[in-house]
């Protein structure tokens, strides 16, 4: 069975290195993890919803 494919679009955080390097691998998720900065995140997913999943502010 193939992986699903997700691109998330986060900050550069300490919490999340370990999804950027690929020591943490989500089951059956391919991941393409998108370290950007959040003002640029907001603005491509708010007007193009071009992520399956980011980080966003209330």
């Amino acid at each position: 069975m193939s992986k699903l494919r997700l691109t998330f679009a986060c900050g550069p955080y300490d919490r999340t290195q370990a999804l950027r390097d690929g020591s943490l691998q989500p089951e059956g998720i391919e991941l393409n993890y998108l370290a950007l900065q959040p003002a640029e995140i907001f603005w491509r997913m708010l007007q193009y919803r071009e992520f399956d999943a980011s980080e966003m502010s209330l």
